[in-house]
């Protein structure tokens, strides 16, 4: 599938997760899993998205807690997007929570976690259809505000215009602060 809108029809279509189907984009298919399924694949690859940015700030290595992620998921909380390449090997992944809005009540909200397609598979617009995807299926879940973040204030690749080209507007620039 290669536009907004032909990605919105699967979803209403799907059936497999959430009730939306993976759409195909080129060699890739584009979907939605469920992350207790994958732990083990999915590892890998927050591995290598963690040494291309996390280490740029954290002084720490990586430990997710995928029970937590499992629980989330399990109360609907948590929504998992994953790429695979034609030999369906896992090749970007974008993982959001899901939560009522403190500032507008009865707002459901999607925040990013992390958003990441590694390096050999960049370009070709994947990206875009993986996120108009994320955005398509997040919007028939009801979700009326979407937080995506940029990790370039600390040294990675900026996403800021390849964001912006997809409508978000930069709200605020997160700091962090690491205390022993």
């Amino acid at each position: 599938m290669s536009t907004k809108e032909s990605s919105a029809e699967v979803c209403e279509e799907g059936v497999k997760y959430y009730g939306f189907s993976a759409v195909q984009h080129g060699q890739y298919m584009i979907g939605l899993e469920s992350i207790g399924e994958i732990i083990d694949e999915i590892r890998t690859l927050h591995q290598e998205h963690w040494d291309e940015t996390e280490v740029l700030y954290l002084d720490r290595p990586m430990d997710p807690d995928y029970e937590m992620f499992v629980s989330y998921e399990g109360n609907r909380r948590f929504v998992l997007f994953t790429v695979r390449d034609e030999n369906e090997n896992l090749v970007g992944d974008l993982g959001y929570y899901l939560g009522l809005s403190t500032h507008h009540a009865g707002l459901l909200q999607a925040k990013e976690d992390f958003f990441f397609i590694t390096k050999e598979h960049r370009g070709g617009g994947v990206a875009k259809h993986f996120l108009r995807f994320a955005e398509d299926c997040l919007t028939k879940l009801g979700v009326k505000l979407i937080g995506m973040t940029d990790k370039s204030p600390c040294g990675g690749k900026s996403l800021r215009p390849f964001l912006e080209s997809e409508g978000y507007k930069a709200v605020a620039l997160a700091y962090i602060k690491e205390v022993k």
